[in-house]
């Protein structure tokens, strides 16, 4: 049951982030390191900026 709880939670937290915060890159795109691996295709980290959105309810 963990693993669908998990996804159900994020399913319901990501939206309600990005509505209370604005992410952007913090590097361009170009300059993320990809991930060294034979079986993922990815990038080794996500450097971003995150602020609380202007007109956010604070602790809502």
């Amino acid at each position: 049951m963990g693993a669908p709880l998990a996804r159900l939670e994020a399913h319901l937290a990501l939206p309600a982030f990005f509505d209370r915060f604005d992410a952007e890159l913090a590097v361009p795109a170009k300059e993320m390191e990809p991930l060294p691996s034979l079986a993922l295709n990815g990038i080794r980290a996500l450097p971003a900026v995150i602020r609380p959105r202007a007109g956010a309810a604070a602790g809502a």
